[in-house]
């Protein structure tokens, strides 16, 4: 059995794996907001959220870790969101204070 420093180590190198992931996530999840802005699209897309958790849930193998990884999508999906609504929000200030979209 490996030593408990050496298993916390191997832990450390995941997370920051996931926190870069995280970062290029929500870079993109960025992207996807300005797109829905730009083509008059809403934030919430009910049908991408269920097919995606579907599909997250699909990849795993114990059902701990399906309950697991749908709670994690669940909160990646909701800080997606809030992202993307305070988007909305400064393109919807930008058209009323000056007349324009930002971006």
């Amino acid at each position: 059995m490996e030593a408990l420093e050496e298993l916390r180590k191997q832990l450390d190198e995941i997370d920051d794996q996931l926190v870069k992931l995280y970062e290029d996530r929500m870079r993109i999840c960025a992207l996807v907001g300005k797109y829905k802005i730009k083509n008059g699209r809403k934030v919430m897309d009910r049908q991408r959220e269920r097919e995606k958790l579907q599909d997250v849930e699909s990849k795993v193998s114990l059902e701990y870790n399906k309950k697991g990884i749908r709670k994690l999508y669940k909160q990646l999906m909701s800080m997606s969101r809030r992202l993307q609504y305070r988007q909305f929000a400064q393109a919807f200030l930008c058209v009323n204070i000056f007349g324009r979209k930002r971006g």
